[in-house]
């Protein structure tokens, strides 16, 4: 069954323009979020030094950290899901996964943006 459902997903890379087309996808969806994160005037904050980025998970903290349970919230009712921080580290977590769809970072670094706005930066 795993040999197969590889097969599956190495065919659809194949069919989407291989690794390096797959690399350019993930590189433009967390250029969003950290374009979001960068452009907040300090609202977002990441945890990682710049140059050691992940391009698959990208955690990060509200300015205002008593905002942090009302902006999952409000994500969530606006079908961005499952944004809460790991337990230890605390604050906001977004998974852009090969599978994740662009349109979804996008979707988020938009709603980051109107968050923002709406909760005292930006």
């Amino acid at each position: 069954w795993s040999v197969y459902m590889c097969g599956l997903v190495f065919d659809h890379w194949l069919a989407n323009g291989g690794l390096p087309a797959a690399a350019k996808r993930n590189e433009a969806k967390a250029k969003s979020l950290y374009d979001a994160i960068d452009g907040s005037s300090g609202f977002y904050t990441g945890h990682a030094v710049k140059e050691n980025r992940s391009l698959m998970n990208i955690p990060f903290r509200l300015a205002k950290e008593d905002l942090t349970d009302s902006f999952v919230a409000e994500a969530s009712k606006n079908g961005l899901v499952e944004l809460k921080g790991h337990r230890s580290v605390g604050g906001c977590r977004a998974s852009l996964y090969n599978a994740f769809p662009a349109d979804g970072a996008t979707a988020l670094a938009q709603f980051m943006g109107e968050f923002a706005r709406r909760n005292g930066s930006c």
